[in-house]
């Protein structure tokens, strides 16, 4: 996770840094088309979680990488999409979906069939579990001086 944890620095730097620009026309529709491309290859690789198709071992820094280009990228052209309050929002609640997506989707994971399914279940119910944590511990927990 060093690495993902890198890219995270490398692209507050990039947005902080005021000399270094690029040309979002090419590069925006680049990550986006990555993303697609990456997700598509994600989901369609049926020995995804066996190990035996590779993916495994480096799709978090690939997801990584597409992500943290789509942000920088947004970034540059403007700010507010950014720091809109539906971002800001996942950024207070991120901590809570890394907690909760793992017990969430093995409580649903033997009763519900397919894919998308499980997905319409699990992100609401993670979503949900993330907030109410949030609001009723982390929050509170925050504001705390030791």
């Amino acid at each position: 996770m060093l690495f993902i944890f890198s890219l995270g620095l490398a692209a507050a730097y990039l947005i902080n840094c005021k000399n270094w620009r690029f040309s979002s026309k090419f590069y925006i529709p680049a990550s986006f088309i990555a993303f697609v491309v990456w997700s598509y290859i994600l989901l369609h690789t049926e020995n995804y979680w066996d190990g035996r198709s590779g993916l495994l071992f480096y799709w978090e820094s690939i997801n990584g990488i597409i992500l943290i280009s789509i942000i920088v990228g947004l970034y540059q052209v403007s700010n507010s999409v950014i720091t809109n309050f539906v971002f800001v929002w996942f950024g207070k609640v991120s901590y809570g979906i890394y907690l909760w997506h793992l017990p969430v989707l093995l409580f649903f994971k033997e009763n519900i069939e397919g894919f998308t399914s499980l997905l319409l279940i699990v992100m609401p119910v993670t979503l949900l579990c993330a907030a109410v944590s949030y609001y009723l511990v982390e929050k509170r927990f925050s504001k705390l001086e030791f």
